[in-house]
């Protein structure tokens, strides 16, 4: 997974080169939740760039962990000019995850496709900060259960697969052009 995902940066990067600008940048508000993350937005014209962003959580904390991996490439649509003021994009996701809390874990993956809405401001000449919001329709397939099971208690792994509509972006991002 991750020499597939180090491949397509490496090939979107060197897309790149043909281009005027791209920027890169990382999500504040996933900082904060413990999230590293990183986005690559290309510009294919005008009014269009190419956006992938990928968010990782390598991190438990006592008896709670949120694991998971997960990309979102997609398309932006900028009413004006690409990197300043409104755009709107489609992309599709796609997540595995390792979720406990309360003795109780949920394992699995989930992908779909969905829209957001955002607005940049130009801060300088190389920096931006973007403000976006998206929600996707996603098809998840995991196991839910009990973390601490005894030897004489009954393990109860239950599997689940659902559509389901959920936010799936929610950033304010430090943008770098160049």
């Amino acid at each position: 997974m991750i020499k597939l995902i180090t491949t397509l940066f490496a090939l979107l990067l060197s897309l790149s080169a043909s281009a005027q600008y791209c920027s890169v940048k990382t999500n504040a508000l996933g900082l904060i939740t413990t999230n590293l993350n990183v986005a690559v937005d290309i510009e294919l014209t005008k009014n269009k760039t190419f956006n992938t962003s990928i968010s990782y959580n390598p991190f438990s904390f006592g008896n709670f962990q949120a694991k998971h991996i997960t990309v979102q490439p997609g398309i932006r649509f900028w009413k004006y000019t690409n990197y300043i003021g409104h755009f709107a994009s489609a992309y599709v996701t796609y997540s595995k995850f390792d979720l406990i809390a309360k003795e109780r874990y949920k394992r699995g993956w989930l992908s779909g496709a969905g829209i957001s809405y955002g607005y940049a401001w130009l801060l300088s000449n190389r920096l931006s900060l973007e403000c976006e919001v998206g929600a996707s329709i996603v098809y998840t397939d995991y196991d839910k259960g009990a973390c601490n099971v005894g030897i004489f208690d009954r393990e109860t792994t239950e599997h689940h697969k659902s559509i389901l509509l959920l936010p799936t972006k929610l950033g304010v991002s430090l943008s770098y052009l160049f």
